[in-house]
């Protein structure tokens, strides 16, 4: 299992990351708070096998003042970040867990591209659509599935800590669109579009930006208690139309119209705090709206699951 170092990686905004640890917590945090008690006490107990299974120096750092507010459940959403090295075969295998048979044709895969989808932005000739077969949408379609398949309840803790980051994931536009450079290359999701530079090396990419919800996620804070901010600034009822759209690939294709927006601050310049302003709050905007869509698409897994069992 990986050590304290790789887990320490998720308060980085390293380039396939999404959100930061914060961020990953606050969605988790959201979606259980709009949970039943009964599913409430479901997931924390799931989560709870992950937790109970990790090195003492992990489960120890995850239980710190950072996370110590929060539900087990969001404890371990970023979790998922340290896991990309590891074959789906091999991640099971960590946890004691069965691989359900849905997952079983991806047992020698790992998961980095699960965490996101390149769609082409801005392209003025026609490419070779760069979106990978195994993408963010993709997985959280598939993690659906297996856990709706499942009866191994370790499997069901793995599953569910994956589908819950991924859902966080989706919901960072530049984990969904990635802007077309040179011929029918692209800047990775933001990461080769630079806002700061010194000495010669990027030190701020616009994805890296975005990771940190703008600057928003970077500060410590108490993340009970900005989970309940964010759902009083943007509660649920705010989101009725778009709450009724269950398709991942339907939630990338809104977070496509942003795209203009997004890339409209130049490269090589820092960025103007209009332009932060507006980003920040949209930032936090899709982190509310992760935080529902999760509920709701959790609430419906574990209700399947049971009919099922």
């Amino acid at each position: 299992m990986k050590k304290l170092f790789s887990l320490i990686i998720l308060c980085l905004p390293l380039p396939l990351l999404a959100w930061n640890l914060q961020g990953h917590a606050l969605v988790a945090q959201i979606a259980y708070e709009n949970l039943a008690p009964e599913v409430q006490h479901k997931v924390d107990m799931l989560a709870n096998r992950v937790l109970d299974q990790l090195p003492p120096e992990e489960r120890q750092f995850l239980a710190g003042r950072q996370l110590s507010q929060v539900s087990p459940y969001a404890r371990v959403a970023g979790l998922p970040d340290t896991w990309t090295t590891l074959t789906l075969q091999q991640l099971f295998t960590e946890f004691h867990a069965s691989l359900p048979p849905v997952l079983q044709p991806y047992a020698r895969d790992d998961t980095t591209h699960w965490h996101f989808m390149d769609n082409l932005y801005g392209a003025k000739s026609p490419c070779p659509d760069p979106v990978d077969t195994q993408n963010v949408a993709w997985a959280i379609s598939l993690l659906q599935k297996a856990f709706v398949q499942s009866q191994d309840p370790n499997a069901q803790a793995v599953i569910l800590v994956l589908l819950t980051h991924f859902v966080g994931d989706i919901h960072q536009p530049l984990h969904v669109m990635a802007k077309a450079q040179g011929f029918c290359g692209n800047d990775g999701g933001g990461n080769g579009f630079c806002l700061k530079n010194k000495r010669g090396s990027c030190v701020l990419s616009l994805h890296k930006f975005w990771d940190s919800g703008l600057g928003y996620l970077t500060r410590r804070r108490n993340l009970t208690q900005a989970a309940a901010d964010l759902q009083q600034q943007w509660p649920k009822a705010s989101f009725k139309a778009v709450l009724q759209e269950v398709s991942p690939l339907a939630w990338v294709q809104q977070e496509l119209k942003l795209a203009d927006f997004i890339y409209s601050t130049p490269q090589n310049h820092k960025p103007k705090a209009e332009y932060v302003h507006k980003a920040r709050d949209l930032a936090k905007q899709q982190l509310s709206l992760a935080g529902y869509r999760l509920a709701q698409r959790v609430s419906g897994l574990i209700a399947a699951n049971s009919q099922n069992s």
